[in-house]
Parts: C-alpha cells; sequence; structure tokens
C-alpha cells in the first residue's frame, strides 16, 4: 500500500490505458456482433466474424489508443472541468476513424505487395505483420463497414461511461489519502482563499492543503478561512521541511517582478513544484491567444465569430429535444401533478419571476414543493426539514429536482435553454458585479455545468467559473455531456 501511496499517478495511469484498451476490445466484439453476418446471418457463428474482422479490429484498437495519447488523454492534468476529457476522447475518436479509413483504403492488399515486390520478405515477421494488419477475403467471407463504423460509435460510448465512473474512484482514492501531495499556498488574500476553497471543495484533484505561508508575521498561527497561515515566507525552507511539502502554489497578486523571480528561484533550489496563479486569472476561462510584440507576449482574447449561427443552431437544439422530453414526461408531470395536489392545497405549478438573457424578466415554471402563500422574493429553504416545504412530496422533488420538470415550458416557450446558467432573481442580480452580469449574455438553463460538478455542494455565487467556462466553450457537444452527467449527478442531490 505504501508503494501504492508514493507511486499512485503512475500506477492510476497504467490503469487507465489498461482500462480503454479493455473498453475498446469490448466494442469491437459488441460491434461484430450487432452489424456484422453474426447478426444478422444465423450460418455465420460469432467466432467466424469475429475471424473476418480481426484485422480491423486490430488496427482500429491501436490506432484509437495512438490518438488517444496523441490528444492528451494519458497525461496527468487533474481539472474541476473533467467534460474536457469527453470532448477530447470525441475528437480522438473522430481523427482513429479518418486515419483507420485511410489506412483501409491504402493498404488493402498490404500481404499481397510485400509477396509481389518485396519476396525476399515472404518468410520473415514483417510478411507476419503484413497478414495480420491485411483486410482481404478469407474462406469465411468479406468483412463490412458497418463494424467499423459501430466500433468508433460504441468505443466512444464506454469510453465516457468508464472514464466517468474510473473519475467516481480517483476522488474516492483522494478522499482517502491516495496520492494526494502535499501543498502550501503563498499568500492570504482573497485569491489565496479562493485557491484553498478549490482544493478543500475538489479532492479529487489530489492536493493535501496544509495552510498558507505569508510575509506578516501578525498573521502567522492565525485561522484564515478553514486554515492556518504556517509560517513567513522568509522562512519558507523551514516551513517546507517541517510540513513535508511537495508543491507551493504562489497566489499573491501584488508580488511581481524581481521579488516573485527570486521566489521562484528559491523554490527551484529546494527542489519542490510551484505553479503561480496570474494576475488576470479569469481570463484563462475565456478561448485567447498569445501573440508577441517584438519580445513582449500580449494576451489576445478569440472572438467569437457568428453568434447567430451558435444562438440558431443551440434554439434548434432546445426545441428538438425540450419538445421530445416533454412528451415523454407527460405521464410522469401528471403522476406529480395529483400527488402535489393531493397533499397541500393550491396551484400545482409554482411560477416565479427571474431575470433571463439581457436581463429581462420572465416567469419561471416549477412543480409547487412549498406551502401556498410561503413563496416569495426570498432565499429558497436550504434544508429539506423547513417547514415551508410540503412534507412527503415536496423533500422528494426537490431532492430528485423533478420539481424543475415544468422548466421544459420555459425552454420550449425560448425564456431558457436545456443547458445554461441558472436564472436568478432580481434581488440577487441587483447586487451582480461587472463580471457577475457576464452570465446574463447567454439564456439561463434547466441545467448547467455547475450542477452536474462536485461544486455544486457549495453556493453557486462561489463557483462563478462555471458559468463563465460554459459561456465561452459553449457548443451542441459540452450541452450534450452537461445533459448526459445531469442524469447521474442532479437526482442524487438535494435542491435548493
Amino acid at each position: 500500500m505504501n508503494w501504492l501511496r508514493q507511486n499512485f499517478d503512475s500506477a492510476f495511469l497504467m490503469a487507465q490505458v489498461m482500462l480503454d484498451g479493455l473498453c475498446l476490445v469490448g466494442a469491437f466484439l459488441l460491434s461484430v456482433c450487432l452489424f456484422s453476418d453474426a447478426g444478422q446471418d444465423p450460418t455465420t457463428s460469432f467466432t467466424q466474424a469475429v475471424a473476418v474482422h480481426r484485422s480491423m479490429g486490430v488496427v482500429a484498437i491501436f490506432m484509437t489508443l495512438f490518438c488517444y495519447w496523441l490528444g492528451g488523454l494519458y497525461q496527468w492534468q487533474k481539472s474541476i472541468l473533467n467534460v474536457e476529457e469527453y470532448r477530447s476522447a470525441f475528437k480522438a475518436g473522430c481523427v482513429a476513424f479518418l486515419l483507420c479509413a485511410a489506412y483501409f483504403f491504402l493498404f488493402k492488399h498490404f500481404d499481397r505487395t510485400i509477396k509481389t515486390h518485396f519476396p525476399f520478405l515472404a518468410d520473415t515477421i514483417v510478411a507476419a505483420i503484413a497478414e495480420l494488419l491485411t483486410i482481404k477475403k478469407n474462406a469465411v467471407g468479406y468483412w463490412h463497414k458497418a463494424p467499423l463504423v459501430g466500433y468508433f460509435v460504441v468505443s466512444y460510448i464506454l469510453i465516457v461511461l468508464q472514464r466517468f465512473s474510473t473519475f467516481g474512484l480517483l476522488t474516492w482514492f483522494h478522499r482517502n489519502g491516495y496520492g494526494n501531495s502535499n501543498v502550501l499556498v503563498y499568500g492570504s488574500g482573497a485569491l489565496a482563499l479562493r485557491v484553498e476553497q478549490k482544493m478543500r471543495l475538489f479532492p479529487f484533484l489530489g492536493f493535501n492543503f496544509l495552510g498558507f505561508v505569508d510575509n506578516d508575521p501578525q498573521l502567522v498561527g492565525k485561522r484564515i478561512g478553514h486554515s492556518k497561515v504556517l509560517g513567513l515566507g522568509d522562512n519558507l525552507e523551514q516551513v517546507c521541511e517541517d510540513h513535508q511539502v511537495c508543491r507551493v502554489i504562489v497566489a499573491k497578486q501584488e508580488l511581481e517582478g524581481a521579488p516573485l523571480q527570486s521566489l521562484c528561484m528559491r523554490l527551484d533550489r529546494m527542489g519542490i513544484e510551484y505553479m503561480l496563479v496570474p494576475r488576470l486569472h479569469h481570463l484563462c476561462s475565456q478561448r485567447f491567444v498569445i501573440v508577441s510584440l517584438d519580445t513582449i507576449p500580449l494576451l489576445h482574447p478569440i472572438r467569437k465569430a457568428g453568434k447567430i449561427h451558435v444562438r440558431l443552431f443551440k434554439r434548434c437544439f432546445d426545441l428538438l429535444f425540450g419538445a421530445a422530453l416533454f412528451l415523454f414526461s407527460l405521464p410522469l408531470f401528471l403522476i406529480l401533478g395529483v400527488l402535489v395536489k393531493l397533499k397541500s392545497k393550491g396551484p400545482i405549478l409554482f411560477s416565479q419571476t427571474r431575470v433571463g438573457i439581457e436581463g429581462r424578466s420572465f416567469k419561471m415554471y416549477k412543480f409547487r414543493t412549498m406551502h401556498s402563500g410561503s413563496c416569495g422574493a426570498s432565499d429558497s429553504p436550504k434544508q429539506l426539514g423547513d417547514p415551508r416545504i410540503v412534507p412527503g412530496i415536496g423533500p422528494f422533488l426537490r431532492r430528485t429536482s423533478l420539481d424543475e420538470l415544468p422548466q421544459l415550458i420555459n425552454v420550449l416557450r425560448g425564456e431558457m435553454s436545456l443547458v445554461g446558467p441558472r436564472p436568478e432573481m432580481q434581488f440577487i442580480v441587483d447586487t451582480y458585479d461587472e463580471m457577475e452580469l457576464g452570465r446574463l449574455s447567454i439564456k439561463p438553463g434547466l441545467t448547467g455545468l455547475w450542477q452536474v460538478s462536485e461544486g455544486r455542494n457549495a453556493p453557486i455565487h462561489e463557483n462563478l467559473d462555471y458559468d463563465l467556462y460554459y459561456i465561452e466553450n459553449q457548443s451542441i457537444f459540452l450541452d450534450v455531456v452537461i445533459l448526459g452527467l445531469t442524469v447521474f449527478a442532479v437526482p442524487f442531490r438535494g435542491n435548493s
């Protein structure tokens, strides 16, 4: 167990490669079973079908693993926005499919080429490999293109499910102390507290946060937020040695120029890894490129072109899937409506004014979970035992988030989207600063990135990063991933 704690990162990445390989083998076998003669012609056995498509499977599996490696899926990059992993897997799968198609076209008779033009290699290992990797007719029959396409579809589904499960397992390991590295934060201001909050809320990042280091002697030993200031920056070497620190995160905005460079050189001499939080760290949620003004690097944000097209595609997506979800949920609407009516007097639906895109107000609908007259322009109950909540049906609806199903009406009316920032009440929007007002640049959503993250256990105003990230990176793919994760994440949390 000690070896696992010390070599956790390497062991986990090796296990990830093996799990991906098993998923890809399973996807190949499943696609052969579903899309080849084995699934359509009773005279062809499954073993025969696998033999026909053997070469296709070998090439496709190794090509997929290669593209996963090329796409950075085997680099140890932990992120609270793990949906990027699913996007990378999708892109790598598409590239692998194109490479496989090109390979099968160009090397259709690879073994024959070897025998014809390089006869001296006929009985060598090169000829054996060429035989294995050649797509051709054999004694059983022809290979089919359908299993190849099916393989990439099935493999992506299996990879997403596997990595979603692996992510949960990784979180469990880090919660129990495996693979965690001791971390100090240099600084004690608002930015340092923000970094500490992220490490506290997201154990899967693998950081064992020890405390702060600062240059103010009066702060040493005092508690800031949830942790203490362990020592002075001048005594950084001694603090790191006493607490066996592996990494230091520098989160002190006023530290720049020569003092910052000197600190980095000290950490280098100590052999301790360090990371710097940039002064304009919120810019990192945007897409930008680095351009040069001679020797001076400049950050240049990429403005999305064609916003009308983005909104049009998103609206079509909302209408298509929103209408399908609404029709599919009609029986559930009826059952829940009857239960709400039986448990409490008053209307079945509860409407409340919320602020939408560009500050426009609209009526948002929910199943009523509180007694009539208890709902006003105030904060929602934080505990399911709140006396304002209707006993029985109220806690159930809030715990499973089924009370939000009527918001599909808002989606169909164009006031909300399936995915986006949560709509807030006017008295909360009135307190927004300039950055928070950015949440009003797109339609609010029925679900969002915050709802499917570990950060949902904290108030949403403490996790503005999620909305900023979504606004800058919104796409149909990201919407599909968030909707898929919502099925797993939202029903198992309390509603506030």
